[in-house]
């Protein structure tokens, strides 16, 4: 009777169990501005509310694109706005190249607007992204976090591919538990 109901298989199974184990947690952000990011989580309109401290916590291990496509984690905030906080550069002499050890002392602002020709607005005034690591920190402006989109990706154009960013639409049913016979 009982082989009627049941057929055993050798092998290997997979199921689904609710566990009380570790449970984790991913947090997935919508691409945009690192300022757009911070007034929106913060429920603030304008850039000069924001809570640098509340900030910072959320900042912490985000991974961002910048406006070159090039990918960091956020590990922590400059303790002084764009304008005073001074790094040493490398002096390169008249033919480009790095002139020994020389550095002099530049402002991240002034380096971003000379060297990158980003032009710096309001993050002039706002602490910079540490994307270094702890004892050799890497400071960069708000505005260089540019609004990346896959579109823009250099491989993508390369390749001719497109992401559409409407989500497609499936039509589907909720069917009913099945029921198991001779029970």
């Amino acid at each position: 009777m009982l082989e009627e109901v049941f057929t055993g298989c050798w092998g290997f199974r997979s199921s689904f169990r609710s566990t009380h184990g570790d449970v984790s947690t991913s947090m997935i952000l919508t691409p945009g501005s690192v300022i757009d990011f911070l007034l929106a989580n913060q429920n603030e309109r304008e850039h000069c509310y924001i809570d640098w401290a509340k900030a910072k916590r959320m900042l912490k291990n985000i991974r961002i694109k910048t406006r070159h496509n090039k990918e960091f984690k956020i590990i922590g905030l400059s303790d002084k706005p764009c304008k005073q906080l001074f790094f040493p550069l490398k002096v390169k002499n008249s033919d480009g190249a790095y002139d020994g050890g020389q550095t002099t002392e530049i402002t991240v602002y002034k380096y971003f607007s000379k060297h990158r020709n980003i032009e710096l607005t309001y993050s002039a005034y706002m602490h910079c992204l540490d994307v270094g690591k702890p004892k050799q920190p890497n400071y960069l402006p708000l505005e260089a976090m540019g609004n990346y989109r896959d579109d823009d990706d250099p491989l993508l154009v390369a390749f001719g591919i497109s992401i559409e960013k409407q989500l497609t639409q499936v039509d589907g049913q909720v069917l009913e538990a099945p029921q198991v016979e001779g029970w």
